[in-house]
């Protein structure tokens, strides 16, 4: 197995997550905020109001920068098919990867 991928993409993650009271830590707020509109617009069935930015009455502040937003989704299939190809690259043949459902 390849263990260099491991810190290959290690650069691109955070520390280990910490678990802080939203009141005092913002960032909390506003990423709380952003997973609930996520969620409903997924749910809702309109996933292109991810890329609008449509928060409803909410409106960003006067000279606020935009961010950089990249939506990316995979149904279970698609996702499952996606880890195979990825754990193949680092194995190699020979090795056998299960794909197992449990209901």
């Amino acid at each position: 197995m390849n263990d260099n991928r491991f810190y290959e993409v290690k650069k691109y993650y955070g520390s280990t997550p910490a678990f802080r009271d939203e009141i005092k830590f913002l960032p909390l707020q506003s990423a709380d905020f952003y997973a609930w509109w996520v969620r409903k617009w997924y749910v809702d069935g309109m996933p292109e109001k991810i890329r609008e930015f449509d928060f409803g009455t909410f409106t960003r502040k006067r000279g606020e920068k935009e961010h950089l937003v990249v939506e990316i989704s995979f149904n279970e299939d698609q996702l499952t098919a996606n880890f195979i190809q990825m754990l193949r690259a680092q194995i190699g043949p020979g090795y056998s990867i299960y794909d197992v459902k449990i209901l």
